[in-house]
C-alpha cells in the first residue's frame, strides 16, 4: 500500500485496521490494552475504527507493541549529498 496518496482519514482508518490486527496478534482484548496504556476500551475502539488520537495515545501503542524503536527509520537522515543521490539514481537507468 502506498500510504502517500492517502487522504488523512483514510490514512487513520488502515493505521487504525493494523493497530487492531497487531493487537489481537499478541492476543490482546481491547479492555486489556486499554488497562495498559491507560485510557479507555471506547477509546481503544475508536482508534481501531480509525477515528482521531493523539501523538501521546499512539506512542503509548508503540510503547505497549514494542515498536516505538522502530519510528528512528522515519528520523533518519542519509549522508549522502543530492549530487551523489542523483548520480546513483542516473546510475539505475
Amino acid at each position: 500500500m502506498n500510504w502517500q496518496y492517502l487522504l488523512e482519514a483514510d490514512v487513520l482508518v488502515e493505521l487504525g485496521k493494523k493497530l487492531q490486527q497487531y493487537r489481537k496478534h499478541l492476543g490482546l482484548s481491547q479492555q486489556q490494552l486499554a488497562d495498559k496504556i491507560g485510557i479507555s476500551r471506547y477509546r481503544i475502539s475508536n482508534i481501531e475504527r480509525g477515528e482521531n488520537f493523539t501523538m501521546e495515545v499512539f506512542i503509548r501503542l508503540l510503547k505497549t507493541y514494542n515498536k516505538l524503536n522502530d519510528m528512528q527509520q522515519l528520523f533518519e537522515i542519509s549522508n549522502i549529498s543530492p549530487k551523489e543521490l542523483f548520480q546513483k539514481s542516473q546510475d539505475k537507468k
